[in-house]
């Protein structure tokens, strides 16, 4: 696993061993920062489900602003951190280990985050309350954009309110939603 563009372009990540963590493909994480091209720069950006923390360290080589990575098991929460080390980009990101829904229903909405990148667990079915506790979150700006990883063999049942679906892609076993949280005008 490495990045694949940016400052830290080619810098190979802590290899996942022994955790229950399923890391996007680099060929996925390409994909996504070609389609979000331009939308990681200057952007304060929000990882759920950070697990490796690739997405989020793809955002800040990229040259986001900052990052928040949610993580809920602190094996993975610390393997982000040596993966942030190893890629000189701890002081534009911050780390908080706890429940993803939990951490959306309580963020501030300062600093209104632009760039939102979910990659659940393909064994959390039912993404609807994640999708609309992003909406509802104070935190996500309005115009935010948002990617949500999942198993191409499961789509998502239902629209969800807030959110506005602008493309979805599949590449190989993994469909990209690509969603916008549509402005206040």
């Amino acid at each position: 696993m490495r990045v694949i563009g940016g400052n830290c372009r080619g810098r190979r990540l802590v290899p996942v061993k022994g955790l229950k963590i399923r890391p996007t493909a680099d060929r996925v994480r390409e994909a996504i920062f070609d389609i979000a091209y331009g939308l990681a720069q200057g952007a304060d950006v929000l990882d759920l489900y950070a697990g490796s923390g690739a997405l989020g360290i793809e955002a800040l080589s990229r040259g986001a602003r900052r990052a928040l990575f949610v993580e809920l098991d602190p094996r993975n929460a610390r393997l982000i951190e040596r993966n942030l080390e190893l890629c000189g980009l701890t002081q534009h990101s911050e780390v908080l280990i706890n429940d993803v829904l939990q951490t959306l229903n309580s963020l501030d909405a300062d600093p209104g985050y632009s760039l939102v990148l979910a990659d659940p667990p393909y064994s959390l079915v039912d993404q609807l309350p994640l999708l609309e506790a992003i909406a509802g979150c104070k935190a996500i700006a309005p115009g935010a954009t948002l990617f949500l990883e999942r198993d191409a063999s499961c789509a998502i049942n239902g629209d969800p309110k807030g959110l506005s679906l602008l493309n979805i892609k599949r590449y190989g076993k993994t469909s990209i939603y690509v969603y916008s949280k549509p402005g206040d005008g």
